[in-house]
């Protein structure tokens, strides 16, 4: 049984602490009536609720309480990037680490041996790109690409010299550096200044004990999001038709006001109507990692399409409940009938 506890500890986080991203807002008396419903202030804008019926909608108070139901004692193995690379990863086409930072200090991931600034850029001369994020952050936050072109250094598009970027590195506690991905001409077509990744949910049946795909979507970046693609930036999400692969329209749900795009507005490409290249094979894939792991019931698998197929960003242990609820609730439909058969209440 969840502690009653850590009910009220997200509870109360909910009421005094999470609030929109948006310029949008409600006053108190307002959004506490929608935070005893379950709802954060942003879903509220999100999911339209002054017009639409909030009872067709999975809340994410009821996603951040039992989150940690679908996979138990698992759960760290997902959202912990070292943990997932050691023991889940390590089978798998994954970004490789090749540092983690605690305490200010850079460790070898090998032979965790600490390390100097020589060797990390003398690692980054050699890959020209790498990837630093935090451990178990997620919605993009402590995300930077550190780049290394021309003879100059740079920490996303800007340029840097060595002294601000071993400073950024050790300022980031709990962190790791790691391979950067170079994308598909696909993935590259929408947004070049941005990794464009694809979110698969996974869920195992509770009867069949067979994996099925839940939902899938193509993130794409923006200006304001570079260098990641996360909505939580204010990148853009399109839903993908799980039969035949093709993207809905795009949406920045954590920009109001709200507005729907068929192709990218800086870019300008074509993402309504656009297809995955090579979908039916992709969602094999996905599932056949998924049932590698028996133990896990619920996966949230983040993928960037390169040249040469598939390679696995990181697994969450969940996702934002806005992400695949933006277009339409999901409590009584595919979604929530697997959450509820794993006993996540109405």
């Amino acid at each position: 049984m969840i502690n009653e506890l850590k009910k009220m500890k997200i509870w109360f986080k909910f009421v005094f602490l999470v609030r929109s991203e948006s310029s949008l807002k409600l006053n108190f008396f307002n959004r506490l009536k929608w935070n005893i419903r379950g709802f954060t202030e942003q879903e509220v804008f999100t999911y339209n609720l002054k017009n639409n019926d909030y009872n067709n909608y999975i809340t994410d108070f009821k996603r951040r309480v039992y989150r940690e139901k679908m996979n138990g004692r698992f759960t760290p193995l997902m959202d912990d990037k070292i943990l997932f690379s050691k023991f889940i990863g390590a089978d798998l086409p994954t970004s490789k680490i090749f540092f983690y930072i605690i305490n200010k200090k850079i460790y070898t991931f090998d032979k965790m041996n600490i390390t100097d600034r020589k060797t990390f850029f003398k690692l980054l001369f050699n890959q020209k790109k790498l990837v630093l994020k935090r451990i178990s952050d997620g919605g993009g936050k402590g995300v930077y690409v550190i780049s290394y072109v021309n003879n100059s250094f740079f920490i996303d598009q800007e340029e840097a010299c060595k002294e601000d970027i071993f400073e950024l590195i050790t300022s980031n506690e709990e962190s790791i550096i790691q391979e950067f991905i170079v994308q598909s001409d696909y993935s590259k077509s929408f947004y070049k200044y941005t990794t464009n990744t694809l979110r698969f949910m996974v869920g195992k049946n509770m009867e069949t004990s067979n994996f099925e795909l839940l939902f899938a979507c193509q993130r794409i970046g923006r200006k304001e999001s570079i260098p990641v693609d996360n909505a939580d930036r204010g990148g853009l999400t399109a839903s993908i038709n799980l039969e035949s692969g093709e993207l809905g329209k795009a949406i920045s749900y954590k920009i109001n006001p709200q507005k729907w795009y068929i192709n990218h507005p800086e870019s300008h490409e074509l993402i309504e109507g656009n297809t995955v290249p090579n979908w039916k094979e992709l969602t094999n894939f996905i599932l056949n990692i998924s049932s590698k792991y028996p133990y896990l019931n619920y996966m949230n698998w983040d993928i960037v399409i390169t040249e040469s197929g598939p390679k696995i960003i990181e697994l969450n242990a969940s996702t934002s409940a806005e992400l695949f609820q933006v277009i339409s609730g999901q409590k009584n439909k595919k979604i929530g009938k697997f959450l509820k058969s794993y006993g996540v209440p109405e």
